[in-house]
């Protein structure tokens, strides 16, 4: 039985009583730790529930009528908070899959029950229908924590004292977010932070925590003080959800492709594009949180592409298109608000959707822009379809070619189907020989897209580097600013005139510190420009060099230190691929035979053993002195590469080298069987 190892209760109200009543509801309670009933009352208050729930902590609550315990989903919500954590489970049904009487379970279950069950026993049947896996867990909060910190009293009007007092919550507020940010980082807990900047600090920050917050409690506990407040409370559920206690299946139909332009904030806002630029849902609204925003979307579909309107991406936009697996499209710089304007009202001139407010217009501009940026690939995959008289699902050709694969390709693996056999002897053998060459291209194709997506992950990974120096760079500036506030507060004439001469020494002390500490924090960010410089100029490299490699202008070589076991397996090796080993010496069989099964193509190197080149050279990999390419080497950007043709050219004369080699030997060697067949027949 699926649940007989767990603690259950089970509860029924008594007769005569009501939750919506006055007077306090009564219950029958039982809870089973197995098959053993470890408690049991015929009649028990809400109060007394919560300490037998307290002392005896059981993993799930049973219950024929989740009204029985509170009228409404907000009442039920609130009497939930009171309670230790457990699943509620209601045994009879769910609004959207039925509901049947608890007896009828009872008997098709063949669980015994008398005629009339009372309360009691009809809590016990609860618990044994719990333990065959019978019954919906019912949701009723989020596995998310909302931490929301702000002032605990309003500023109020006037005064000297007014612009102290904000100065100061501002830079408390911004302490004590930073202090949660480490805590949750500490204890690798996800979560997004939305913000609202204040002159000197924060004027209130909300955490929106992937956790639930039991575990939160543990570590971060809500607070009331004088100058700031922090809540720490679940998040519920806008509506109840009954979760089946055993897994049902779930005949989905195929997913919509989506285009999802996402606008992060304390308001955030939402739009959605298909492949066609069909708008599809516009929305915003306050403290989104991200499993609503992905819940939200996923309804509707799956986002191909996540979209943003600002450069560098925000990290709310970035982890929701990892949940995705989508592509994100930025643009270079942050678009204007005028630039967006244009797009949204061209693009709804002879609409009657609306935009009501910048949030939504924002999320819509970038969608759109995303999508114009393809709307000429689209209608040439129209145009080529046409042309090629294939039937190929459309949306399936547009999402590939999103991806980075050409029209060609993306129709070529949609549409490669073996095809079968014919009734003759020679067509079938002419059709066996394409398929295998039609798989073998395939092959190739996919070697060749790995090949390019890890450079795009390579890249992708630079960037994210770069967005990271970038915040760091930012927080650094926040640090000055308020290093420059501070140093202003302690140099103002009202200060001087309520100190003495020795709280001014000790203040211009202060001052000289904070120019010094200004004064690093300024090196700091100079250094942090120009990792950033450095980052964006490798990128513009790696990217050139990426589209030489495609053109079939260059190859680009495999660095390896030198001919060890360890080495080659901290190299990603592809078929095909040439190898420049630094240092060949003091490699064996072994590790030849790895380099052999990878099929690599060709080694550079020196000072290779003789086994190790015979090796190579009977398995057809060809070995060229470093001397020959030496001056023909390129290194840009820590990679290394040579000109396609002239590496050509050195693969060639060395294979024709080899080749004669071979030849002398060969002729070297039957010249030597002659020899000693003459010699033997003389002195026979």
């Amino acid at each position: 039985m699926p649940m007989l190892s767990k603690v259950i209760m089970g509860i029924d109200i008594l007769p005569m009583s009501s939750s919506s009543s006055k007077r306090k509801p009564k219950y029958a309670a039982i809870i089973f730790k197995e098959e053993k009933i470890i408690f049991k009352d015929e009649e028990i208050t809400l109060r007394k529930l919560n300490k037998v729930l307290t002392k005896y902590k059981p993993d799930i609550l049973a219950t024929d009528n989740i009204w029985e315990l509170a009228p409404t989903q907000e009442s039920l919500q609130n009497l939930m908070k009171q309670f230790p954590p457990f699943k509620l489970v209601q045994v009879t049904g769910s609004p959207s899959q039925g509901m049947q009487p608890v007896h009828k379970l009872a008997r098709r279950c063949g669980i015994h029950l008398t005629s009339h069950p009372t309360p009691i026993e009809t809590a016990e049947i609860c618990v044994r229908l719990v333990q065959i896996g019978i019954g919906f867990e019912v949701a009723l909060f989020e596995k998310e924590t909302q931490i929301r910190i702000s002032r605990t009293r309003n500023i109020g009007p006037g005064g000297w004292s007014q612009n102290r007092y904000r100065r100061h919550s501002h830079a408390v507020i911004l302490q004590s977010t930073r202090d949660i940010q480490t805590q949750l980082d500490e204890q690798g807990i996800e979560y997004d932070l939305s913000v609202r900047k204040a002159d000197y600090g924060l004027d209130k920050s909300v955490f929106t925590v992937y956790a639930a917050v039991s575990d939160i409690l543990s570590f971060i506990k809500s607070y009331n003080g004088s100058t700031i407040q922090i809540k720490v409370t679940p998040i519920k559920k806008k509506e109840m959800e009954f979760i089946p206690l055993t897994a049902q299946e779930d005949e989905s139909p195929p997913l919509k492709s989506l285009i999802v332009g996402v606008d992060p904030g304390t308001t955030t806002g939402i739009a959605i594009l298909d492949l066609n630029g069909k708008i599809l849902a516009l929305r915003s609204g306050k403290d989104i949180s991200r499993r609503d925003l992905i819940r939200y979307i996923a309804k509707l579909g799956s986002a191909v592409m996540i979209c943003s309107d600002v450069s560098p991406l925000p990290k709310y936009v970035e982890k929701v298109a990892n949940t995705f697996n989508s592509i994100i499209f930025r643009p270079r710089k942050s678009l204007k608000v005028s630039e967006k304007q244009e797009l949204v009202n061209n693009y709804l001139q002879n609409s009657k959707r609306k935009v009501s407010d910048a949030h939504i217009r924002d999320s819509l501009a970038c969608a759109l822009k995303a999508y114009f940026s393809y709307q000429n690939i689209f209608e040439k995959i129209q145009k080529r379809i046409r042309e090629m008289n294939v039937d190929v699902p459309l949306e399936k050709v547009k999402v590939l070619v999103m991806r980075g694969y050409s029209i060609y390709d993306a129709i070529s693996i949609l549409t490669f189907k073996p095809e079968e056999k014919e009734e003759e002897t020679i067509l079938e053998q002419t059709q066996h020989t394409d398929t295998d060459r039609v798989k073998e291209l395939n092959e190739k194709i996919y070697l060749l897209i790995d090949k390019n997506l890890q450079l795009k992950r390579n890249f992708d990974d630079l960037h994210t580097k770069n967005v990271k120096l970038e915040e760091e760079l930012e927080l650094q500036r926040i640090k000055i600013s308020e290093s420059q506030e501070r140093l202003e507060t302690v140099r103002s004439k009202s200060f001087y005139r309520l100190r003495g001469e020795r709280l001014i020494r000790a203040q211009e002390k202060e001052i000289n510190h904070l120019r010094k500490v200004i004064s690093e924090l300024k090196d700091q960010i100079t250094t942090l420009e120009n990792q950033i410089s450095k980052l964006e100029r490798k990128s513009v490299i790696l990217e050139e060099l990426e589209r030489q490699r495609l053109a079939n202008k260059i190859i680009i070589l495999k660095v390896v230190e030198n001919f060890s076991k360890e080495c080659l397996e901290s190299v990603e090796l592809f078929p095909n691929d040439v190898i420049y080993m630094l240092d060949g010496s003091g490699g064996g069989s072994s590790t030849a035979e790895q380099l052999i099964n990878n099929e690599i193509s060709a080694i550079i190197t020196n000072t290779l053993s003789h086994n190790a080149y015979e090796q190579f050279k009977n398995s057809g990999i060809y070995v060229i002195p470093t001397e020959e390419i030496q001056k023909d080497l390129k290194i840009r950007a820590g990679i290394y590469y040579l000109d396609k043709k002239i590496f050509d050219q050195k693969l060639k004369m060395y294979k024709q080298r080899q080749h004669e080699m071979s030849r002398q030997e060969a002729e070297s060697w039957l010249q030597n069987l002659v020899s000693d067949y003459r010699k033997r027949k003389d002195t026979s």
